[in-house]
């Protein structure tokens, strides 16, 4: 396991840039998180597993996870508060780094087939105390 203590740390920087489109863009990974997520995810994982963050008190999910056995996936452990920034839903349980898949772009001229869904992805909304 490895720990970060510095906002100056270079992994730590990269992971609060995937907090925007251009830094998951920039990086290709993005974060996900949530117990729910990361449980569902870890059961059948479809994208590569790049690293998982942790804080003080919570146990690594990947390591004993059988659907990644062989894998070598580094887990760090962040201070409370390098996790806090780091968890922007405020989740409280482990982040998997993923690595995106590749972004598929459609021409104009492309005629929908049956249901497709576009989502943007981005930051949550503010709050009325002005918290994200």
């Amino acid at each position: 396991m490895i720990e970060i203590q510095s906002t100056q740390n270079e992994h730590f920087r990269r992971w609060q840039d995937l907090s925007s489109s251009r830094g998951i863009k920039k990086h290709g990974e993005f974060l996900l998180m949530g117990s729910k997520l990361v449980d569902e995810f870890l059961a059948t994982p479809h994208f590569t597993v790049k690293a998982e963050l942790l804080c003080e008190g919570l146990p690594a999910k990947t390591l004993s996870c059988s659907s990644l056995r062989g894998q070598r996936i580094p887990v760090y452990k962040l201070s409370k508060a390098l996790f806090n920034e780091v968890d922007s839903l405020g989740t409280h349980s482990n982040v998997l780094v993923l690595e995106c898949p590749p972004t598929i772009l459609l021409p104009s001229s492309h005629r929908p087939e049956g249901l497709e869904i576009i989502a943007p992805v981005a930051r949550p909304p503010v709050d009325d105390l002005g918290e994200s």
